[in-house]
C-alpha cells in the first residue's frame, strides 16, 4: 500500500495513508520522541530507589557486623554509639517507602525520613577524617577497619539517599505539597 504522489511547490512529496486500526505499525511510522522522555525519567527513578536501597542495606549490614564482631564501637566521640544503625534503618525505611508514598504515608513524613537520615548519615560518615589520619599514621590510635568500612559505606548511603530523596522532592505533586 503506497501513498499517492502530490506536487509541493515544484518538488514531489509521498503522503502517507492514515494507519488503519488493527493493522500492523511498522518501527518507521512510530514516534518514539513522545515517549522516551518518560520513559527515561521513570528508569532513572528506578535506579536511583534500587541504588538507594542497596547502598542502605550494605550500610545496614557493616553496622551489624562492627557491632556485633568488634571489640568496641565503630565510632569515635564526636557522636554518640546508636547515630549509625538509626542512621541506616531510617535511610532503609525512607528508600523502601518512596515508592508507595502517596498511598502510604503522607509525602512530608517521607521527605522528612529521608533528610534526616541523609544528614545522620554524613553525620556518621564525617568520622573518616579521624580514619584517614590513622591511616597514615598522624593519629596515635591504630585503625579500626570495621570503623572505616561504616563510615565509607554510610558516605555512599548519603549521597545515594540524598539524590533520591531530592528527586522525589522535585516531582510534579511535590512541587504543590511542599
Amino acid at each position: 500500500m503506497t501513498g499517492a504522489a502530490t506536487s509541493v511547490g515544484g518538488g514531489t512529496r509521498l503522503r502517507r495513508p492514515p494507519i488503519q486500526r488493527g493493522a500492523a505499525v511498522r518501527s518507521v511510522d512510530r514516534v518514539p520522541e513522545a515517549e522516551s522522555p518518560r520513559r527515561a525519567a521513570v528508569f532513572a527513578s528506578a535506579v536511583r530507589e534500587w541504588i538507594a536501597v542497596a547502598a542502605c542495606s550494605a550500610a545496614l549490614v557493616a553496622v551489624l557486623l562492627q557491632l556485633y564482631l568488634s571489640d568496641g564501637p565503630a565510632t569515635e566521640a564526636l557522636m554518640p554509639e546508636w547515630v549509625p544503625s538509626v542512621a541506616v534503618l531510617i535511610g532503609l525505611l525512607a528508600a523502601l517507602t518512596v515508592k508507595s508514598a502517596d498511598r502510604l504515608l503522607p509525602r512530608r513524613f517521607v521527605l522528612g525520613f529521608g533528610w534526616l537520615s541523609t544528614g545522620l548519615l554524613v553525620w556518621t560518615a564525617g568520622c573518616l577524617v579521624g580514619d584517614g589520619f590513622r591511616l597514615v599514621h598522624a593519629a596515635p590510635a591504630p585503625v579500626v577497619w570495621g570503623g572505616v568500612l561504616v563510615h565509607g559505606l554510610a558516605l555512599f548511603a548519603a549521597a545515594a539517599l540524598a539524590g533520591r530523596t531530592s528527586a522525589y522532592q522535585r516531582t510534579k505533586a511535590g512541587a504543590q505539597d511542599l
